[in-house]
């Protein structure tokens, strides 16, 4: 069907039986942004989009079509009434159908507390970011975790970016953050900045890591993934690995740090049944990551088989994973590492030295990116850790901020 003007659209869905239609056309300047330290990179795009949103039988349907994408709408309008029962695109905040939000969703009451942490997050971007956040964006595949994403920001110049995140009622998930083609779990706004800059290739030259050096969560937990694989069985038997057989029940660590798995699943990928464990217990080594053939010669518990997604094939890995550092710093430091750069950075498992690269800032002064490297015993770095903050889960990791002193 040829829609010759907005006016068409609405006589069509109101035809088709919908109570309400509203058309929203936007003509924007759509720009990719890089934030580096001397301003805005920008590539320019305009664009007209069609904002579609229907209500039929008390369901709201929003649809997103930018003009050179689409030209049959009555097609696409038609798909979305038959599908609006099991799958409804996203719930858009809107004066016109804002009653529609708290009316019952796939027969479930949406959560209106989850509105007040996606506004606490608004409120969060618009003052770090120096924005304007003009929409808020319910998504289908979120209601069931009682999660919310914020998209469409507006910069104060009216330039356009895509920026947004998913927050979780209970905390249980971290959020995450994106902005252009960036995502993952980050533990701030500042990583946004960080990561854009990384982009831009915003760095002059490496220096050498030393001082009073503060690991954010998503550091630690790099750190953590180098670490653990220094508990597989597998490797620790064919002597590619610092900590050997005999290090269990030993007081390898310091006696301020534990860590420990807490499965989630109930048997592993060998049909063993898992169970929480310590791989290090007040710095003392209790448990390996085993399968059966591992565990009847090394000792330690099995259960710890995963897959591997991409090819199928079977390793020895954690589900959760929790780090705890009881001894506390005095929140001094001197550099401030946000990210540990996973291409440069070498681990030697032999050895147990790893070559970090990572970035940062010196102090608070996040006006200037610097990158760092440095050598250094991996157990010999976590025994050095004084915790300075709370612990937070990144992905499957719980874990905190510490300072070590280089």
């Amino acid at each position: 069907m040829d829609f010759k003007n907005e006016k068409d659209i609405i006589e069509y869905a109101f035809n088709m039986g919908c109570s309400n239609c509203q058309i929203i056309l936007t003509e924007i300047e759509k720009v990719q942004i890089s934030l580096i330290s001397v301003g805005v990179k920008k590539v320019k795009n305009i664009i007209r989009k069609y904002n579609i949103q229907l209500v039929y039988e008390n369901r709201y349907i929003n649809l997103s079509i930018e003009s050179d994408e689409i030209t049959d709408y009555s097609k696409l309008i038609k798909y979305a009434i038959q599908h609006c029962y099991y799958k409804v695109d996203d719930y858009q905040i809107n004066e016109v159908f804002k009653s529609q939000l708290y009316s019952d969703v796939d027969k479930k009451k949406f959560n209106t507390d989850i509105l007040k942490v996606a506004l606490d997050k608004k409120n969060e971007i618009e003052e770090q970011f120096k924005c304007k956040v003009n929409t808020l964006v319910f998504e289908t595949t979120y209601i069931s975790k009682n999660c919310i994403r914020i998209n469409n920001i507006y910069t104060n110049n009216s330039t356009y970016i895509t920026a947004g995140f998913v927050a979780q009622k209970d905390n249980k998930l971290p959020c995450t953050y994106l902005i252009d083609n960036f995502s993952g779990n980050i533990d701030s706004i500042d990583s946004l900045v960080l990561k854009s800059k990384l982009e831009a290739k915003d760095i002059i030259i490496m220096e050498e890591l030393k001082g009073k050096v503060k690991f954010s969560y998503n550091a630690v937990k790099r750190l953590l993934e180098y670490l653990v694989n220094m508990f597989n069985a597998e490797y620790i038997l064919n002597n590619r690995c610092k900590v050997k057989k005999n290090f269990l029940n030993k007081n390898i660590f310091n006696e301020y740090i534990s860590l420990s798995i807490n499965n989630i699943y109930s048997f592993d990928y060998e049909g063993v049944c898992s169970s929480n464990k310590y791989l290090i217990k007040d710095g003392i080594i209790l448990d390996f990551l085993n399968n059966i053939r591992t565990q009847k010669i090394i000792g330690g518990t099995a259960g710890d088989v995963k897959v591997i997604n991409l090819t199928n094939d079977f390793t020895l890995g954690v589900s959760d994973l929790l780090l705890i550092i009881k001894k506390k710093s005095n929140n001094e430091y001197n550099v401030n590492i946000n990210e540990i750069d996973g291409q440069e950075t070498i681990f030697d498992l032999r050895t147990g030295v790893i070559s970090i690269v990572c970035y940062g800032y010196e102090g608070n002064n996040k006006n200037e990116l610097h990158k760092y490297r440095k050598s250094i015993d991996l157990i010999d770095l976590m025994n050095k850790a004084k915790v300075c903050s709370g612990n937070k889960l990144l992905g499957n990791y719980n874990v905190p901020e510490f300072i070590i002193e280089i």
